[in-house]
């Protein structure tokens, strides 16, 4: 067994697109999907861009906003996520601060 932190302390800060938050890799990419942890402080956002792939952006901890291609801002909490796909825009952000685990890539919708 291996225990991974996966603080905001142990991320890339990433800044394109007018974003700030911190991105932890989760698993190496594949030809098929990577997997990170994203830790957004609060005041932190994800700025608006095109989704490279399809995206599942599943909240865990936090709550905040999601918008996609029509630019309104859904509210989204623990438990519950967005699916953005490939070539969408879409944006993210909190007033109190999120963690969200996203999947990007090909995969499959089990919900």
């Amino acid at each position: 067994m291996r225990l991974v932190r996966l603080t905001a302390a142990e991320g890339l800060p990433i800044t394109a697109h007018g974003s700030r938050f911190a991105l932890v890799p989760l698993m190496r990419p594949t030809d098929l999907a990577r997997t990170i942890a994203m830790h957004l402080a609060a005041g932190d956002a994800v700025g608006e861009h095109e989704a490279d792939a399809r995206q599942l952006f599943l909240v865990v901890r936090g709550s905040g906003w999601v918008s996609g291609g029509d630019g309104v801002r859904h509210p989204i909490g623990e438990d519950h996520a967005a699916i953005i796909e490939s070539g969408e825009p879409h944006a993210a952000g909190t007033s109190d601060g999120m963690v969200a685990i996203v999947v990007e890539g090909e995969f499959s919708l089990g919900a």
